[in-house]
């Protein structure tokens, strides 16, 4: 459990962070994406320049001691898959290695690695090939990368030309009977790097376009597709990408019509059509039609704030967007009450918890959602196979219970503090501070179900609304934490909660009225919560590993939450970091 926190922290301080690289401006033309087919089925594109070594020196993808068990694991698989330096995987660890000791020296990565201090970039695929394209500062640093990483394993490239442009190709796999064979494409043109890869199973004609060589006739830049999205889903400007359902769609049930389509069935020697012939008539290209019209795939955005002091504030969405507007209605009926202060927000707290949802709701609405797709009229056959599996497997009997938990619409946790120190000491006031809510539109049956579940409450009288009653005895009867206790009644509210911060946040939630305000909310103090693993670890004799003594100065707050709004399910990421 606790590498688990400890690696979902790294993974959510430097993934979130990287995925801000990746943007657009619906006001702003980018050259580039001329070179970006509009079949694309991923895009993800930048254009505000991001200031990296800020960014690695303040949000870090890794600290300094992760880099460095990063390298040693790397080195033991390297050892223990008895990987020859010569081979292409010895080339893939040495150059891995070499982007290694760029992020362990922020302010000398443009340095070490040729990119622009204040870069761009984009993420795209031609066909089955995924294409980066990265812009540089010093072509000759960039190529040094390369070449050190040859040096190390031994392993070298093969120098290729095609209309005069010359690029490098490194094999990275081939098969004996040389049936499957890919290699990595590096080229270098002004200020951009382009990195792609090849196989002799994709179309020759393909390769102009996956080197950036020559801008397709349907390009994302004539389109004005990034522009139309951030405008039709009001999106940041600064980082905008999608993943196309309709592309991928099209690519099994017509391969002809798009190029990824193409390239699959081309690597699958043709039995793309034989074996999925059954997805390629005329019913199921227009009913998957009709249904990557209305579930459109998933767009996401993102943008970093920079501040003069060395911080930075990243905020980023993710969106399943739909224009099914009764399923929207059924997922917005999921909906429940998660408290103003922790939906989306910073605190001061260690950690929060809410859950907001219309327990009563929940069988009536999934029902819904689950028979709009079982009885949604198809000519496909295939999907009709499918739908009458579903009517014959429904899962949902089993929300059923639910409708027992009538009018309970959220609950939520706030853990301020936990002192390990201070309960092992006896002193348990000062060791936790808490609250536990859940919100109801009829409180006095919900705390008549607790009661009957548990009889140490029976002679505990509901307090009157806006009021508090002393549950110490209680709680601790029932295996609690010794401290002291409160139950405290707002009128759509009943809370539990110790004396200290949680009593006036208590207070505040108590009074809060009810709305149905989202679905699900989380949020971290790192810093605070890494100072309570490694205490909590010092209490039971455990060393403090590297990985986590790293990232101990991190102050960092992060929010996240997942709700329905308009355009459909949206999942929302704040996090604010300050320079140490």
């Amino acid at each position: 459990m606790r590498n688990a926190l400890i690696a979902a922290a790294v993974v959510a301080a430097g993934a979130i962070g990287y995925f801000a690289w990746t943007a657009t401006d619906s006001r702003i033309d980018m050259p580039e994406l001329a070179y970006v087919p509009a079949d694309t089925a991923l895009l993800s594109v930048q254009i505000k320049p991001i200031d990296i070594p800020t960014y690695l020196a303040t949000v870090g993808m890794m600290p300094a001691e992760s880099v460095s068990k990063t390298r040693a694991n790397l080195e033991q698989a390297r050892s223990e898959l008895a990987i020859d330096e010569a081979q292409p995987a010895g080339f893939a660890f040495s150059l891995f290695d070499q982007f290694l000791s760029a992020l362990e020296q922020p302010e000398q990565f443009s340095e070490l690695t040729g990119l622009s201090a204040k870069s761009r970039s984009l993420i795209y695929m031609v066909g089955i090939a995924p294409v980066m394209r990265l812009q540089v500062s010093d072509e000759a640093q960039f190529w040094a990368m390369f070449d050190a990483a040859e040096q190390d394993s031994g392993y070298s490239h093969q120098q290729d030309t095609l209309e005069g442009q010359s690029y490098r190709r490194y094999a990275l796999v081939t098969e004996s009977n040389d049936e499957v064979q890919i290699d990595l494409l590096v080229r270098v043109e002004g200020s951009w790097a382009t990195l792609t890869l090849d196989s002799s199973s994709l179309t020759a004609e393909g390769l102009r376009t996956r080197l950036a060589l020559s801008e397709p006739a349907d390009n994302l830049r004539a389109t004005n597709k990034v522009g139309e999205l951030i405008d039709y889903y009001d999106l940041h400007t600064d980082a905008v990408g999608y993943l196309s359902s309709a592309v991928i769609a099209a690519a099994f049930t017509d391969p002809e019509s798009n190029r990824l389509g193409r390239d699959l069935n081309k690597i699958s020697k043709g039995e793309l059509v034989a074996d999925r012939s059954d997805w390629q008539t005329p019913a199921c290209q227009q009913d998957m039609a009709g249904i990557t019209e209305r579930w459109p795939g998933l767009v996401f955005d993102a943008s970093i704030e920079q501040n003069a002091a060395g911080g930075a504030r990243v905020s980023s969405n993710l969106l399943l967007p739909t224009s099914d507007k009764e399923a929207i209605a059924n997922l917005q009926g999921l909906r429940g009450f998660i408290p103003s202060s922790l939906n989306g927000k910073f605190t001061d707290a260690i950690a929060y918890l809410a859950l907001g949802s219309d327990i009563g709701q929940l069988a009536p609405n999934m029902s819904k959602l689950w028979v709009g797709v079982a009885d949604a009229e198809y000519s496909c056959l295939p999907l009709v196979h499918m739908q009458q599996e579903m009517k014959q497997r429904n899962p949902l009997a089993a929300l059923a219970v639910t409708t027992m938990g009538h009018g309970l619409q959220g609950a939520a946790l706030i853990l301020n503090e936990l002192d390990l120190a201070a309960l092992q000491a006896g002193n348990a006031t000062a060791g936790l501070d808490a609250v536990v809510s859940l919100a109801a539109s009829d409180i006095e049956a919900v705390y008549n179900v607790i009661q009957a579940s548990l009889p140490s409450l029976m002679n505990t009288k509901l307090p009157e609304v806006g009021e508090a009653t002393d549950i110490t005895q209680t709680v601790v009867m029932l295996g609690g934490v010794p401290g002291q206790y409160h139950l405290r009644r707002g009128e759509n509210q009943l809370l539990i909660h110790t004396q200290g911060r949680a009593e006036s946040q208590a207070m505040t939630i108590a009074a809060e009225p009810l709305t149905k305000n989202g679905i699900f909310a989380v949020g971290l103090n790192y810093e605070k919560l890494f100072a309570m693993l490694a205490e909590a670890m010092a209490a039971s004799g455990e060393e403090l590993p590297d990985e986590l003594a790293g990232i101990m100065t991190w102050d960092m707050n992060l929010a996240f939450t997942v709700d329905v709004k308009d355009h459909g399910l949206i999942m929302t990421t704040e996090m604010q970091v300050n320079n140490p």
